[in-house]
């Protein structure tokens, strides 16, 4: 009973973490680039929260910044002309970094102008976002565009920018994030469970022997209970029941 209740334990463990590697996309984030006019602080707080660390708390597979610095250097692309990479560089990542999706941002445009009255100070902010989603499995490239306006009024007192700014990279950034989640859910080839690692081996492993050992045990048991020795009963002859 002990040994079974270890081989579901190991069995369950192996489940989970199958699982967790067919759930997980691995994922290469570009680095955004900011073509626009915007520099300010609050614009890269705006994109960490709304890009890149968004899409780390979805809980993807994550290709690290180096490994990305190395396979963008190895295709010959530098973000210095302010343009997302075409899809040879796109696949060409994918490709040396083992990424199922390689997604690249760009602030296109994101400005702010002040209209002055006599009863009332506003100001407008209008941005617009760039994206390329490529998909490893599909070869497909999927390319968009997002954009958001914000107002921020107010009657009495000065007003901002920061406030319209952020708004609206936050509604442009929400916006892109659910198409890129949505094309890589639509996409997404991680039904095969992904090559294990050391941990995984290790669990595989474990679940393998303990059920082999509990084959063998059940094998002795059934082997033992299928033959029932009794004893010999000596049948009496004729010629015995004369004597």
């Amino acid at each position: 009973m002990k040994k079974f209740c270890l081989l579901m334990a190991a069995l369950f463990t192996l489940v989970a973490f199958s699982s967790v590697a067919a759930a997980r996309n691995r994922v290469a984030l570009l680095p955004y680039i900011n073509a626009s006019e915007e520099h300010k602080g609050y614009v890269d707080e705006a994109v960490l929260a709304g890009y890149t660390f968004r899409f780390d708390k979805d809980g993807y597979e994550m290709v690290p910044e180096a490994e990305m610095a190395r396979a963008l250097e190895n295709c010959d692309y530098t973000a210095d002309d302010e343009e997302l990479p075409d899809k040879d560089q796109l696949a060409s990542v994918a490709e040396e970094t083992g990424a199922d999706f390689v997604v690249a941002m760009s602030i296109e445009t994101l400005n702010a102008s002040r209209h002055v009255s006599f009863f009332q100070a506003k100001v407008t902010a209008k941005g617009k976002l760039a994206y390329k989603v490529y998909a490893a499995g599909s070869r497909r490239l999927y390319a968009f565009k997002t954009s958001s306006t914000d107002d921020n009024k107010t009657v009495f007192g000065g007003v901002g920018y920061k406030s319209p700014i952020v708004n609206v990279l936050e509604d442009a950034l929400e916006q892109g994030h659910d198409r890129v989640t949505a094309y890589i859910a639509e996409n997404s080839t991680t039904n095969v469970v992904t090559r294990p690692t050391p941990r995984r081996q290790q669990v595989a492993e474990s679940a393998e022997a303990q059920m082999a050992s509990v084959q063998d045990t059940r094998d002795e048991t059934s082997s033992s209970r299928s033959v029932t020795h009794y004893p010999r009963v000596r049948r009496a002859t004729a010629s015995e029941d004369d004597r």
